[in-house]
């Protein structure tokens, strides 16, 4: 990752809460694009600590998020970390927070092909990878519609 990549992502420890707030955005965006190994190494250890943050918004905005990273990530992360942390989430006190934690479970519920569905990515057998703007893995899908590049 360049340096100015790492220097915003660093901004998480913010005291004010929409700068934290951008930075989940920001990872959002970017963990698409980085892949999962940058993801899951970088991106996903913010978002988890972020999970513990004492304001609301930034919790249910993790749940968003982590729900954004189950089609970048292998499903063994999601069973490992993003599961845990969604359940947790979904025992707050804040309703808003178990909201879309339980929106975010749903969503790795429905499983992988399904969640490349969800997130705007129709996976259909044959067609080239969806994920060819994230990197050049030139795979076709298989006649489930999973994403054929592992």
């Amino acid at each position: 990752m360049t340096y100015e990549i790492v220097r915003i992502l660093n901004m998480i420890t913010n005291p004010h809460y929409l700068c934290r707030m951008i930075i989940l955005h920001a990872i959002s965006l970017l963990a698409p694009v980085m892949g999962p190994d940058v993801t899951c190494n970088k991106l996903l250890p913010i978002v988890i600590n972020s999970s513990k943050d004492r304001v609301p918004n930034i919790k249910f905005n993790v749940a968003k998020v982590l729900q954004s990273l189950v089609p970048v990530v292998e499903q063994s992360v999601v069973d490992q970390t993003i599961r845990p942390c969604l359940a947790e989430l979904s025992e707050d006190p804040d309703v808003d927070v178990r909201y879309f934690a339980s929106q975010a479970v749903q969503a790795c519920d429905q499983g992988y092909r399904d969640g490349l569905t969800q997130f705007g990515v129709i996976a259909q057998p044959g067609w080239p990878c969806k994920w060819s703007i994230c990197h050049p893995c030139r795979a076709t899908h298989d006649l489930a519609g999973a994403h054929g590049c592992g």
